[in-house]
């Protein structure tokens, strides 16, 4: 299970970002309202920086910034005692950015993204995977092995997420589509969500840059 405790299977930053595009791209088929979506993915957040963003609307979000040869991931599970709102005052848990470059450290400074809300942080170097010097005295859960979970790498592993948010399932050879990096069309919006506007869903899609892997 993926968590900040070992971070020896958090997969490489490319094989998050295309993992990341692919369930915002589903998501934009699945859901023609944004609030109601799960993952968004903007590829061009600012100069020579992508953005994933997954937000389960309960209070829980991860954000995970890429650039061309480094990334990090800023986690918040607001029920984890972790969180800034568990703590006497309101506070960062010590360690979290510790260490931390500046330069992927000033990628949070957005308040769209409130630094401060975190219960967990990892970044990558040419050094691999890293996090601060964070110290738990009673095995506290930062929230990261149910935030990284959601990371899905593969079709098979995808399909089940549609069985918990949107409660159906939805087409095996779609979504296989789209993490094949196939350019998305009308048919495949369709065998996706056939109650889905494909020509405002194509556009969106257009104009976010998402129709293709890219």
């Amino acid at each position: 299970m993926l968590s900040t405790k070992d971070l020896s299977d958090l997969p490489k930053p490319a094989e998050i970002k295309i993992a990341m595009r692919h369930c915002a791209i589903i998501d934009i088929i699945m859901c023609d309202e944004v609030w109601i979506r799960s993952f968004t993915f903007d590829p061009n957040w600012s100069e020579g920086v992508a953005m994933a963003k997954y937000d389960n609307g309960g209070g829980d979000n991860m954000f995970v910034f890429f650039t061309a040869d480094t990334a990090v991931i800023k986690g918040f599970d607001h029920e984890s005692p972790v969180s800034p709102y568990a703590q006497d005052e309101f506070e960062v848990w010590p360690g979290i950015y510790d260490d931390l470059p500046c330069d992927l450290l000033a990628l949070l400074d957005d308040p769209a993204i409130s630094k401060d809300h975190v219960t967990f942080c990892v970044w990558h170097t040419a050094s691999g995977w890293q996090s601060g010097d964070v110290v738990f005295s009673n095995n506290e859960d930062d929230g990261s092995s149910f935030l990284l979970g959601v990371i899905y790498k593969t079709a098979e592993e995808y399909l089940e997420w549609p069985k918990f948010y949107f409660e159906q399932e939805i087409s095996k050879s779609a979504v296989e589509a789209v993490y094949e990096g196939k350019t998305v069309d009308a048919a495949l919006i369709s065998e996706l969500n056939p109650l889905r506007n494909v020509k405002k869903a194509l556009a969106e899609l257009e104009e976010s840059g998402l129709r293709s892997l890219g």
